[in-house]
């Protein structure tokens, strides 16, 4: 399945994928201007995807909200999401996880490449991303919160690069990582205008097994460790 141009809004779902629920051989999905106010009682407020080989491109996911990734969950493999925007300008813009996930899910093995993260929420753990599997992300990930996680919560194996700044958790003001982290050339915080904000671990907070390749922390601040 191809799907170019268009929008999708406004739709419900009683268990996963408010709006789509794939499942099939692959769907390439491009163009998709806007993709908002959707919602899922369990998974993937906005797009739940259980195959392979998606191509999501040149979308924008604002006001979606489910359990487990507001906006997108995928548990398929060799999934590629490309110059496409969780969230907003605005606090109202940004995708909802009732639990993980604010604006992604992911169980499988995902790329999230030349994507731009903001005011997303997640009322647990990963404001904007909960990784259980294997992702990729590179992009401008700010304002989003969670209680762990203000960006990414991962425990699966995850590789960050770009700018993360004004996030905001309780632990691990952008990352909080209990699994594989690699970060490569990521800007964590900026100014201490722009800097991530915790009671632990500002911009960082590590239980599992981290890599840092280059990049920069500067900004961020913790009320505690």
């Amino acid at each position: 399945l191809t799907v170019n141009g268009g929008s999708f809004s406004g739709n419900s779902a009683t268990a996963n994928g408010g709006a789509i629920y794939n499942a099939g051989t692959s769907l390439t999905f491009t163009n998709a201007t806007q993709i908002s106010g959707n919602s899922a009682t369990a998974n993937g407020g906005a797009v739940y995807n259980a195959a392979n080989g998606l191509v999501l491109a040149n979308a924008g996911f604002t006001g979606n909200n489910a359990k487990l990734g507001g906006a997108f969950y995928n548990a398929g493999q060799n999934v590629s999401v490309t110059s496409v925007h969780f969230g907003g300008t605005t606090k109202e813009d940004g995708n909802t996880a009732e639990t993980s996930g604010g604006a992604v899910y992911n169980t499988g093995e995902l790329t999230l490449a030349d994507t731009a993260m903001s005011y997303n929420q997640a009322k647990a753990s990963g404001g904007a991303v909960y990784n259980a599997g294997t992702i990729t992300a590179a992009g401008e990930f700010t304002s989003n919160t969670s209680v762990s996680g203000g960006v990414i919560y991962n425990i699966g194996t995850a590789t960050v690069t770009g700018t993360l700044t004004l996030n905001q958790a309780t632990d691990g003001g952008a990352i909080y990582n209990a699994g594989t982290l690699t970060l490569t050339g990521a800007t964590v915080g900026g100014t201490e205008e722009e800097g991530n904000k915790a009671t632990s671990g500002g911009g960082l907070y590590n239980a599992g097994a981290l890599t840092v390749n280059g990049g920069s922390f500067s900004g961020n601040s913790a009320t505690a460790n």
